[in-house]
């Protein structure tokens, strides 16, 4: 039927993916405004812009237990929802749980070290870890979906 319009995501998707974005992913994040806002107001030096607001709320690995609850979140609702055995395994266990321990070792390591870690070191796992942690939970939600 040519008055039916094609669509590059299947129906309902694109409304799925907004309110977990806003609700998940931004309630997720949410502590991450207070601790900029505790960072601002206790006077500590931050450099200006997004760069300042991404130091303060990953200087010790916040960022990570954020990535953990939204692949946890995200390969949960895929493995209840979708039908794929091999899919669930293959997306489950390698974009998902593997990333996930790999997060939950960084923090204690982090958090346990009598050692000052490397700043930046931490802001470039916690910046990967966060971009993955959207991307696949997206994936599950598109996956749980379809």
């Amino acid at each position: 039927n040519a008055s039916q319009k094609k669509h590059f995501l299947p129906n309902g998707i694109s409304k799925t993916l907004l309110i977990w974005g806003l609700t998940s992913v931004g309630f997720a994040l949410t502590p991450m405004v207070f601790v900029y806002v505790g960072a601002l107001l206790t006077g500590k030096h931050l450099e200006p812009g997004f760069s300042g607001f991404v130091q303060a709320v990953s200087s010790r690995g916040e960022l990570l237990i954020v990535a953990v609850a939204l692949l946890g979140e995200g390969v949960s609702d895929m493995l209840q929802k979708s039908s794929a055995k091999s899919l669930k395994i293959s997306v489950g266990g390698f974009a998902c749980l593997i990333p996930l321990i790999a997060c939950c070792l960084i923090y204690a390591q982090i958090q346990t070290s009598s050692t000052v870690l490397n700043q930046n070191l931490i802001l470039l796992m916690s910046s990967i870890a966060i971009v993955w942690a959207v991307c696949v939970g997206a994936a599950c939600k598109f996956f749980a979906r379809s």
